[in-house]
């Protein structure tokens, strides 16, 4: 994922160069940055989830006992793996 980011960086600094260099616009160049960036958060989210490096809210999970801890962690990991298997 980080040729994502990386390939984004490069069409930024083409839509800059062609925004204030050439006084030209370039739209389906910005639009392809803002899909890429959707794309590589998409992609992301289910490496965080696996790799357990993800940021979580603890107002509700400091409450709760060991199991119940256990069993809300496994949420959005089974989530994930389910909207994997529908599309």
């Amino acid at each position: 994922m980080a040729w994502l980011t990386a390939l984004m960086v490069l069409l930024m600094v083409i839509v800059v160069v062609l925004r204030y260099a050439f006084d030209q616009g370039a739209i389906p160049l910005q639009e392809a940055i803002i899909y890429l960036h959707a794309t590589a958060i998409m992609l992301g989210i289910p490496c965080a989830l696996r790799d357990g490096v993800h940021v979580r809210v603890d107002i509700f999970q400091s409450r709760l006992t060991e199991r119940a801890r256990a069993i809300w962690s496994k949420r959005p990991a089974t989530f994930c793996s389910w909207c994997r298997r529908a599309f």
